[in-house]
């Protein structure tokens, strides 16, 4: 009986513990998913250009991405290959992640095609970073451009998630650029305005609960080693 008890003592603590361990989330969804519009407001094919979306993390554990993605005009499949990368603004001159995608790979999640990280990359809290897309010069991909204010007069703009707990927020900045460099170029507006690059992100969890769960794990090798020595 004292067996179970602990069990399931151990069981709900490290339930608990990990709970905070949310489910990966998507920075960025779109509301658009077919149709082509032409150059300008609404959907462009750049070439040999960068665009850029800025967000700060406001956790103080900070997150970890996962995985990097660019926005699949029409949902079925990237017809050419493109470079996601990660900076912090403070630092333009290095990525600090970089993906470059292969046509027809990655995993489609609400307009955005995803692709891991061979290593999740940890960012700290109070620091400015930018999700940057590359469109190649033989480009076949369009983005979303929500055009001038009011933006009606384009496309909706793409929906940001920062948590319920507000692990991440959008600055509402987007940046261009030609080539393959930072974009240096920010944009007037509206905020948010690419359908271009998003990224999934889980949040750290709070030093109370990985303290909790080592004390969880803790137990468990406790009552493991305990039922050892009754069993000699």
């Amino acid at each position: 009986m004292m067996r179970k008890s602990m069990v399931a003592m151990i069981a709900v603590l490290a339930a608990f513990a990990t709970s905070a361990a949310a489910e990966p989330i998507d920075a960025f969804t779109s509301t658009i998913t077919t149709g082509v519009m032409g150059n300008g407001k609404g959907r462009q094919t750049l070439r040999d250009f960068s665009l850029g979306l800025d967000f700060e993390v406001t956790t103080p554990y900070g997150i970890e991405i996962t995985r990097l993605g660019v926005w699949d005009d029409n949902g079925n499949g990237l017809s050419s290959p493109h470079t996601i990368s990660l900076y912090d603004i403070s630092n333009p001159a290095a990525p600090l992640a970089r993906i470059t995608t292969m046509a027809g790979d990655g995993v489609l999640v609400d307009g955005y095609r995803y692709f891991d990280l061979d290593t999740p990359i940890v960012l700290a809290d109070g620091t400015l970073f930018s999700v940057v897309v590359y469109y190649p010069a033989g480009n076949l991909d369009s983005n979303g451009n929500s055009g001038p204010t009011p933006p009606s007069l384009g496309e909706p703009t793409p929906i940001f998630h920062g948590g319920i707990d507000d692990y991440v927020s959008s600055t509402g900045v987007g940046r261009f650029g030609a080539g393959l460099a930072f974009p240096g170029t920010l944009d007037t507006g509206p905020s948010n305005r690419y359908h271009s690059g998003s990224f999934t992100y889980t949040p750290n969890p709070e030093p109370g609960t990985i303290v909790l769960l080592s004390g969880a794990l803790a137990a468990a090798g406790a009552w493991r080693r305990r039922r050892a020595k009754l069993q000699k």
